[in-house]
């Protein structure tokens, strides 16, 4: 009589052994987050939306940030000449003596609190340096910032607090579908919403160079 163990042995060694072997699993497997970045395009602002929730992980930016850093250009690219329909302007931006880097302009003051709190708190000498040039070039890169970013990150945000009210009344409308209540949506929020559409279809929101000037459609 041939013992179970026996055979589940046999069976590990002729098989299982060889068949992992067989798939070859070494440090050449494919980086697939390299990938995402190398594969995505920009033809809606959801696009964009997904790359700036990928550089929201500091470690993530850390990591891929020259394939990152030519990704976001594009976004920004994309962004300014298609979605806003601005003319052309020279993406990167460059400074008398080196290229300003978007992407650590970005970040740099997403970690300071954004425009108007960098603005307010006037650290922009600080971002200067922490860029790589002198305190002096402060005014530079908010002036840089403002023409290539500040729009960007205000549509990224508006965006996110829309899809999160969004969410909330989905959840309430489902919750009163079980309960048979009617939803009421508040009269700031519902002039708000009409307010976020009109800004969307360009009827409200209209840019203008360096800043956004707003006007009634």
């Amino acid at each position: 009589m041939i013992e179970l163990s026996v055979v589940n042995e046999e069976y590990k060694e002729n098989y299982l052994n060889s068949y992992f072997e067989t798939l070859n699993v070494s440090n050449d497997e494919p980086d697939w987050r390299l990938m995402i970045i190398r594969a995505m395009g920009f033809h809606d602002f959801v696009n964009c939306k997904s790359l700036l929730d990928m550089i929201d992980d500091r470690e993530f930016v850390f990591n891929y940030k020259h394939d990152l850093e030519g990704k976001f250009e594009e976004m920004v690219t994309w962004f300014l000449n298609v979605k806003l329909g601005i003319s052309p302007r020279p993406i990167p931006s460059f400074a008398p003596d080196n290229r300003v880097d978007l992407l650590g302009l970005y970040v740099v003051v997403e970690r300071d609190g954004g425009y108007r709190s960098v603005t307010n708190d006037n650290l922009w000498p600080v971002i200067a340096k922490d860029m790589g040039y002198e305190y002096h070039d402060g005014e530079f890169m908010r002036i840089i910032y403002a023409m290539y970013l500040d729009v960007l990150v205000y549509y990224y945000r508006f965006k996110s607090v829309q899809e999160k009210v969004i969410d909330k009344e989905m959840i309430k409308e489902g919750e009163c579908s079980l309960t048979g209540c009617m939803v009421v949506i508040p009269a700031k929020l519902n002039r708000q919403i009409s307010m976020y559409k009109c800004m969307i279809s360009g009827k409200f929101f209209q840019y203008k160079d360096i800043q956004a000037n707003h006007t009634h459609s």
